[in-house]
């Protein structure tokens, strides 16, 4: 087991509990993690008592059953003699697990969720995994970046990570449906193809000519930056295309705790030249990116059932000629 401390008013009985990014619990004596009750089980059963340091310092043992990864160690204030599922929840930490130490990347406390801006929560996220601490290197805004701070590389990268991520993983809640109406323009570029469309103008990456009524039935089409070509007229009225597609999703707050991650994994790759650090550390970022946060995100996008839907009718009179622009150069 290793040490974690926690922060918070001295002389109170607190206790802790182990959650995994799904919002599963870590049972200790079963040494696996569960839903919040299973088997008949409560708060005493998840508990890992904390002994008051003083000072307002307090210390658990993380459990070396756990597996490496990202979780989030939740702590209590037991009124009772034993914990209960009515303990009042007073502070959170997100945290990576090596199997050997806990390592705390953001400390969330209730004045700390009092207004906080989501990108700047993901841009500290990052800036801790880098290894900055509150006291000299600290993200409270990245839209009025002073010259030559953390915060204007933030301001520069973030927006580029989060493209990047996005268009890797498709996650469902930066997916959309669109129905395109077929261009009438006469294109020479329309070569083999019946129809020519024009894509959602915040497309990231296409996803799939589709049949409405039956989304497991994908037709052959070929996309050229901003636009589609295609044989089939796909709706169910039969008059239009309809794709499903990537796009850039700013809300933060429709982010999975696991999407957030891994664009703050990414985000932090990125950070540690301007930094100046050594390039071991970029280097072993970027394997935490591709082999834990990166598949474990596309691991629970794959398993999610709920797509956020918002159809487009498109039609656009711009030529082929006239509307070409290279995706990728807007990064606001």
């Amino acid at each position: 087991m290793a040490a974690f401390s926690v922060f918070y008013t001295a002389g109170l009985n607190l206790f802790s509990c182990v959650r995994d990014l799904t919002g599963k619990v870590w049972y200790p004596s079963g040494k696996a993690f569960e839903a919040w009750g299973a088997s008949g089980h409560t708060a005493a059963n998840y508990a890992a008592a904390l002994t008051d340091k003083a000072g307002g310092m307090y210390q658990g043992e993380f459990d070396g059953n756990i597996s490496p990864g990202y979780y989030i160690i939740q702590t209590f204030c037991r009124i009772g003699a034993v914990p209960a599922d009515t303990d009042r929840p007073i502070y959170s930490e997100w945290g990576v697990w090596s199997g050997i130490a806990w390592n705390a990347v953001t400390v969330k406390t209730p004045a700390d969720l009092a207004g906080i801006s989501y990108a700047v929560d993901i841009c500290n996220l990052a800036v801790s995994m880098v290894g900055g601490a509150k006291d000299k290197m600290f993200v409270t805004d990245i839209d009025n970046a002073q010259p030559g701070t953390v915060e204007e590389m933030c301001q520069k990268l973030y927006p580029l990570c989060r493209k990047e991520v996005l268009s890797e993983i498709a996650p469902p809640e930066a997916t959309k449906y669109a129905k395109l109406s077929p261009l009438s323009a006469n294109l020479p570029e329309i070569a083999d193809w019946e129809y020519v469309f024009s894509l959602p103008s915040d497309l990231l990456v296409f996803g799939g000519l589709i049949d409405e009524d039956d989304h497991e039935i994908v037709y052959p089409c070929e996309w050229r930056e901003t636009y589609l070509f295609a044989n089939d007229l796909t709706s169910s009225d039969n008059a239009y295309a309809y794709i499903s597609y990537t796009y850039e999703l700013k809300d933060v707050t429709k982010y999975s705790a696991l999407l957030a991650l891994a664009i703050a994994t990414k985000l932090a790759s990125r950070l540690v030249e301007p930094l100046g650090l050594k390039d071991a550390k970029r280097i072993a970022l970027l394997a935490e990116y591709e082999e834990l946060a990166k598949p474990k995100a596309m691991d629970l996008a794959a398993r999610q059932q709920y797509v956020e839907q918002d159809f487009h009718d498109s039609i656009s009179d711009s030529t082929w000629l006239s509307s070409r622009h290279k995706y990728g150069t807007d990064f606001d």
